[in-house]
């Protein structure tokens, strides 16, 4: 009997370190798969700007996006703002705790803060 208990002992022990290797990159991972989220949706949020702006000759606000139909929502991991937008410039914010990732009229995704960064 005490064979079988100090042999789950030591296949729980080894479980145990597995995990505890594993649990950063598990974290990364995540991590990372939310920044996907968050440039994919800034992308979207170009297209939008650009599209409302061949209509319209000036960008617009997410809350201006939202109110045409052109995004459906604004919030998933992220909370999406507008920084700043006028006739020739607009910069939409991606916030996350302390990742943050912009967009402007260029189309380039900027990384300003970078929570996966170990």
């Amino acid at each position: 009997m005490k064979r079988h208990f100090w042999k789950l002992a030591l296949i729980l022990v080894g479980l145990a370190v597995l995990a505890y290797i594993a649990w950063p990159k598990y974290e990364l991972f995540q991590c990372r798969s939310r920044q996907s989220e968050a440039k994919a949706w800034l992308k979207h949020l170009y297209e939008a700007e650009k599209y409302y702006f061949a209509h319209h000759q000036e960008y617009a606000s997410i809350e201006m996006l939202l109110k045409e139909g052109l995004v459906k929502s604004r919030e998933i991991h992220y909370i999406y703002e507008t920084q700043s937008h006028d006739s020739k410039h607009f910069v939409i914010i991606a916030k996350n705790n302390n990742d943050i990732w912009s967009i402007d009229q260029t189309g380039e995704i900027k990384s300003i803060h970078n929570a996966c960064i170990l």
